[in-house]
């Protein structure tokens, strides 16, 4: 292959052998930052094209020290028929390859990804995407008597009489229904809610309809057939035109906010959620009773078994959504030799999620390349406790399942909304701020226009850096976090307002616990995978600690997209207020405790089974052993205070950061239910990376805050050969300062300037 500017060229994303000095200050420009380029097709003039300037030509890229392109054929009034824009598009990727950049292809006409710009629906109509209007009549109807009650317009799917008492399923009164929709019914004795389920399309107050890129309809995420439909106006055209290149050049798709449009962006009058019209005889086959009692669970938190009637119907809408759409394009791609890749909607809350996806764990499973979108870049924001880590969420993916690529389309969007415009250190800030979590692509939409170009240049090998050295071995996280997905289902209802309105108690206690765990682990420079249950159930307890071995990637994966295959090991599983979980994780989790390993539950002991009633061992499970004492379990509160601080200080963590000023640190905020936490430690400010590579352990600390830091780093490490600092400012190498050496480890100054990133390089003998 071709060399860049300022390295060689490798024939995929994942580095193994040994770390060369000489490649570390001239990296493989493959590393460096892909810009998206959508308009550079289009013909339209220079002064229209702004994310595109100062990039100009193919060449003109390449020599600003970029490593590869986010492109697309151009749209316009003839696609996606019009022959001469395909052509167009096969003499730019030949352009790009001539130049030695990398390829992603957007897969969409603005966003969110799945029309075609509207193609899909043109031509097929009835693929929209669908959901049940939920209307709730207010009054409680008291028999015996009768009633009349005229249906909201659409398709009536079902209405109910739902017993106030619980005390018996509901009465299905759809069939009285007459031609215009208006039912006439007797309300037997006892006291009822009228529950009506009306079938329409879903456009009105979604982010269909709200997008930043246009108002357009959107495909039903849930039917296999539009996603089919999508991929034949898209993916099927892309590999006609430059199919020969998927692989090798070309390396991946980019999915752009795909969702169910069952999550509206403004207050509607009525409760809506996501449907297809089988899903009454699937859910059935699946689950063997009727989907209107998850419903009935979903929408009213009524019936028999709630939360186990919750939870299916959220696993089957999750289950389904990654199958139709997310599986069938991983399919596609993974048979073209090319990475699924993109980013999901709303990636910081952890309620959103469930509206959006069902659960985003589920989803996340279905990329090669799992991604984020940033548009934040300035350190306060990316640093805020008030959104979860997304780049940590997900590269936990990438991590678990042995993927070497996490992508994360970053931009300085919102400070340029803002009329503000921020400096060369702020944006290499954000560059460390996405490698510490684990991010190791960066898709761009920065404005550059603005820089020099040596300046680019320099950032382009700055990114490189940090990317020849965080794709080597794996991250060494020896802590998982549980993504909480059962008590999230349990605890959430859909509502009219928008963005999933104010939610129960417990639904918002576990999302801030969520990120308060998540953050308090961030803060003290503790590696960690977020799992779900499956993962758990996968692994095996083996002296003391839960192993997880990831199968082997399908042979037609991109050679990009698998990473190093290492089994995860985990000593302490963290429990962030999960009250719900399946027997069989509670199961696999009292295995880990009574043969060594520890569990940490913060903010509630699980107590349910997600099976409900049939299963009620949870609670034992869980109780008996905190009752018995010792390390194996601990209950941690959300109160802030030493309890929380000797938790942390109880994890197994491989480096420590010790400087003056210590503050007790907290795992809580105020609308956890504790006292809001002001005062932290000083290296707070500062973010880890650790990962281990055959013999040698690769420490990335980067420096969050505008004044330097300095303080001691200590490794947990035992016989260590040489210890070197690695600098990817300028890429110069040197010995470790070293001032301690125990049997376990050494200790050693480090000083990071502000905004600033350095790599400490241990060998063992």
């Amino acid at each position: 292959m071709s060399e860049g500017p300022h390295g060689k060229k490798t024939c995929g994303y994942y580095f193994s052998g040994s770390l060369e000095p000489s490649e570390f200050e001239c990296p493989p420009q493959r590393l460096a930052i892909h810009p998206l380029v959508h308009s550079r097709h289009s013909g339209r003039s220079r002064a229209a094209r702004h994310q595109d300037y100062p990039y100009g030509s193919a060449k003109g890229i390449a020599e600003l020290g970029f490593g590869g392109v986010v492109a697309n054929v151009s749209y316009g009034p003839g696609y996606p028929d019009d022959p001469d824009v395909w052509d167009r598009f096969r003499e730019v990727v030949k352009e790009y390859e001539d130049a030695g950049l990398d390829i992603w292809i957007y897969d969409e006409q603005g966003y969110p990804s799945g029309t075609a710009g509207g193609a899909v629906l043109e031509a097929k109509p009835e693929l929209e995407a669908r959901g049940l209007v939920v209307y709730h009549y207010w009054r409680v109807l008291q028999g015996p008597m009768s009633f009349r009650a005229d249906a909201l317009s659409g398709k009536l799917y079902k209405a109910l009489l739902v017993p106030v008492d619980d005390t018996d399923d509901p009465i299905d009164i759809t069939d009285t229904a007459n031609e215009r929709g208006t039912l006439r019914f007797s309300v037997p004795e006892g006291k009822y809610t009228l529950l009506i389920l009306v079938e329409r399309e879903l456009y009105e107050g979604t982010h269909a309809a709200h997008s930043y890129s246009d108002p357009r309809r959107y495909i039903n995420l849930l039917d296999e057939r539009a996603t089919d439909e999508f991929m034949r106006i898209t993916h099927e055209k892309y590999a006609a035109c430059v199919g020969e290149s998927f692989g090798k050049s070309v390396k991946a798709f980019f999915t752009d906010e795909p969702s169910l449009m069952s999550w509206n962006t403004e207050n509607l009058p009525y409760p809506i959620i996501s449907w297809r019209s089988d899903f009454p005889d699937k859910f059935r086959k699946h689950y063997g009773y009727g989907i209107e009692l998850a419903l009935v669970a979903v929408l009213l938190n009524r019936g028999a078994e709630v939360i186990k009637r919750r939870c299916d119907f959220w696993e089957f809408v999750a289950s389904e959504l990654a199958d139709n759409f997310f599986g069938k394009i991983q399919d596609w791609c993974r048979a073209h030799n090319v990475m699924a890749s993109g980013h999901l909607l709303a990636e910081e809350d952890l309620i959103s999620h469930l509206f959006l996806y069902g659960s985003y764990y589920i989803s996340m499973r279905r990329f090669d390349a799992p991604g984020i979108d940033q548009l934040c870049s300035e350190p306060e924001g990316l640093m805020s406790r008030r959104s979860i880590p997304i780049a940590r969420l997900a590269a936990s993916i990438a991590d678990v399942f042995g993927r070497s690529t996490v992508m994360s389309e970053a931009s300085d969007h919102t400070s340029r909304e803002a009329g503000r415009q921020i400096p060369m250190d702020w944006i290499r800030a954000s560059m460390n701020w996405h490698y510490a979590l684990g991010v190791n692509l960066i898709t761009s939409y920065f404005g550059f226009g603005r820089f020099a170009p040596s300046e680019l240049r320099d950032l382009n090998r700055y990114v490189a850096r940090l990317g020849y050295m965080l794709r080597r071995g794996s991250r060494f996280s020896r802590v998982a976090v549980l993504y909480p997905e059962h008590s999230l289902w349990a605890a959430c209802t859909p509502v009219r307002d928008a963005r999933g309105g104010v939610q129960s108690k417990e639904a918002q206690r576990i999302a801030s616990v969520f990120r308060g765990v998540s953050w308090a682990l961030l803060d003290e420079q503790i590696d960690f995978d977020y799992v779900d249950e499956r993962v758990l159930l996968d692994s095996a307890v083996e002296d003391g600690k839960l192993v997880f071995d990831p199968a082997p990637e399908s042979e037609g994966v991109c050679n990009a997209g698998v990473g190093a295959r290492a089994k995860r090991e985990y000593e302490t599983v963290i429990l962030p207020s999960t009250t719900v979980l399946s027997s069989a994780t509670a199961k696999k989790l009292a295995q880990f405790m009574d043969e060594g390993g520890k569990v940490i539950a913060v903010g509630a002991l699980p107590s349910v089974a997600r099976e409900g009633e049939a299963d009620c061992r949870v609670e034992e499970i869980f109780s008996s052993r905190l009752q018995r004492g010792g390390s194996s379990l601990i209950y941690l509160n959300t109160d802030c205070g030493q309890r929380a601080y000797e938790c942390i200080n109880a994890l197994p963590r491989t480096i420590r950061l010790e400087s003056t000023g210590l503050e007790s640190a907290c795992t809580c905020d105020a609308t956890a239910g504790g006292k809001s936490c002001e005062k932290h430690r000083e290296s707070s400010r500062i973010l880890s990376h650790v990962r281990r590579d055959g013999d040698v352990l690769i420490v990335f600390l980067c420096n969050m805050e505008e004044h330097e830091y300095k303080g001691t780093l200590c490794v947990d490490m035992p016989r260590i050969a040489s210890c070197e600092v690695w600098n990817p400012l300028d890429g110069s190498v040197r010995q470790c300062e070293i001032t301690n050496v125990t049997s376990g480890g050494v200790s050693l100054e480090v000083s990071i300037p502000a905004y600033g990133g350095v790599f400490v390089v241990a060998k063992q003998q």
